[in-house]
């Protein structure tokens, strides 16, 4: 039983949106990563009702997430200032079932969801929840009816209120790019009185939030599908669409009316033809096609080069089956177990090389926990700092939690490494990028990352269209900010241009091959 829920998102691109609004679509797998944490002494207590330590209401403003405990009953509500929905509903709940999903911390008062960071033996901080005297406001006095209900009517004024009000609660920042979310919501507002269609809201909403530029801002509708996402800065489908219009004399972006059938399946099919070039041309380094090995179904892939080895890493996800629910630590650790089983394969044979190169720019993302899982396997240090991360707080944020690494028990490497990124690494692989970053043996050769640290935060709408946001920092432990902007290179070189396709060459790799070869 997945009793708390709650999401840890991953974030991979994989599609394309042909529409003005956006160009480059973020798949998000949701997941939900638990830890089996039971203890035989934490038994179900008399009368089959959850311990006593866990009964009440636990709230985490910063998530606008809230429990309410009460005997073996778990509810799960998410609110705003104004407004509140009863999330998830679960009778019959016992005390192994709530330690599959939280740990109380060593504050009688505070715990700690764990459930979406990971394994029981391997994780990254989750969500601390502190004990309160009763739910928000908003739960008492505007639970919303949602779809479903009886009584449910739609309502698209409070649709796009309760969405404003998400965004100007939770959204970690409108003072980079100088955005006031009320002025917008005017602006929108002004156009319901004459839509009829919920397609009409979601472009509505889309609009409202596109000048955030927000790789991490989603639109999930239950019928039309991934709706809206939008990119900080060009993403390689982009810039492939991009090439396409101007081969053949069409504007960019491609208005609607001009897209058919035939249209999309010339253009998938250049986009094909390009992903595959890409990985051609890297392959053509290897001595020949037998010396590429490939593991974890493709997601890790090595090869040796004059004494120098290089790495492929995919994704910071599908390491599990896909049919595995990671809110179950056992799945979780089947994830683990996976990846250190292909690392260990790579790893031990390209531990004799002088110097490594590894590859993640083409990786959209995943779990932070399979992110420093691999970053464990170049790190020298116990404890090493790697990463802070805190949320926002209304006008505040919550306290600093500092994220460090130690020495994998796996197999390790320790000499030289070049990492390459470019804007198409995003959110976990940069999270993994920033980790690296810190090691003093790894050098950054490319392009600056996407600049999309957060997790995303969800929430549900009245309709079942499913809303998320970006609403934590992720700081370098020197205190740097990277979001928006991507985490910077030591040595720039493009990632992929037409230039170097033309001449098939990957100036990146070569730049690597160089210095290691020093």
């Amino acid at each position: 039983m997945n009793t708390l829920k709650n999401v840890k998102t991953n974030k991979k691109l994989n599609a394309l949106c042909l529409n003005a609004l956006c160009l480059g679509i973020l798949t998000l797998a949701v997941t939900a990563c638990g830890s089996d944490n039971n203890e035989s002494g934490k038994a179900t207590n008399a009368g089959n009702n959850i311990a006593a330590e866990y009964q009440g209401v636990w709230q985490a403003p910063a998530y606008g997430k809230v429990f309410k405990i009460e005997g073996s009953k778990v509810s799960s509500y998410s609110y705003t200032s104004s407004y509140c929905l009863l999330d998830d509903e679960n009778t019959g709940v016992s005390t192994a079932d709530i330690e599959q999903n939280i740990r109380l911390t060593e504050h009688s008062d505070k715990f700690e969801l764990f459930a979406g960071y990971g394994s029981e033996d391997f994780s990254v901080p989750g969500q601390i929840y502190n004990k309160v005297n009763t739910l928000p406001e908003s739960c008492r006095n505007n639970l919303l009816k949602t779809m479903g209900d009886s009584g449910y009517q739609q309502n698209y004024e409070q649709d796009l209120a309760l969405f404003h009000e998400f965004f100007r609660d939770y959204y970690f920042d409108f003072e980079t790019k100088n955005i006031d979310i009320d002025v917008l919501y005017q602006t929108a507002s002004q156009q319901l009185s004459s839509i009829t269609t919920e397609l009409e809201l979601l472009n509505i909403m889309a609009e409202m939030v596109a000048p955030l530029a927000d790789t991490h801002i989603q639109i999930i509708s239950p019928d039309q599908d991934d709706f809206y996402t939008t990119t900080n800065k060009q993403v390689l489908p982009q810039q492939l669409v991009a090439e396409f219009a101007q081969f053949n004399g069409l504007p960019f972006p491609i208005p609607a009316e001009m897209i058919s059938q035939d249209m999309i399946n010339e253009l998938n099919d250049y986009i094909e033809q390009m992903y595959d070039l890409q990985w051609s041309i890297i392959a053509d380094y290897a001595p020949t096609p037998n010396h590429i090995k490939t593991a974890a179904n493709g997601l890790i892939r090595w090869f040796e080069y004059q004494n120098i080895g290089y790495l492929y890493i995919g994704a910071m996800t599908g390491y599990a089956d896909e049919s595995e629910d990671l809110s179950d630590s056992e799945n979780a650790q089947n994830a683990l177990d996976s990846l250190n089983n292909a690392l260990n394969l790579a790893l031990s044979d390209l531990s004799h090389t002088q110097g490594l190169i590894v590859d993640v720019r083409t990786n959209n993302g995943g779990n932070d926990f399979i992110s420093l899982a691999i970053a464990s396997r170049f790190v020298s240090s116990e404890n090493t700092h790697v990463y802070s991360k805190q949320a926002r707080l209304a006008d505040h944020r919550t306290d600093l939690v500092d994220v460090f690494i130690s020495p994998s028990n796996n197999i390790q490497y320790l000499s030289p490494i070049v990492l390459l990124t470019s804007a198409n690494t995003i959110s976990a692989a940069e999270v993994f990028s920033l980790s690296m970053k810190q090691l003093t043996n790894v050098t950054l050769v490319g392009e600056a990352t996407q600049g999309a640290f957060s997790d995303i935060l969800s929430m549900t709408l009245p309709n079942g269209v499913e809303i998320g946001l970006s609403n934590e920092f992720y700081l370098s432990p020197q205190g740097d900010w990277f979001e928006h902007t991507g985490i910077p290179v030591d040595i720039e070189v493009p990632f992929f241009s037409l230039e170097q396709r033309e001449e098939e060459i990957d100036l990146a790799l070569e730049t690597a091959f160089e210095l290691l070869s020093q």
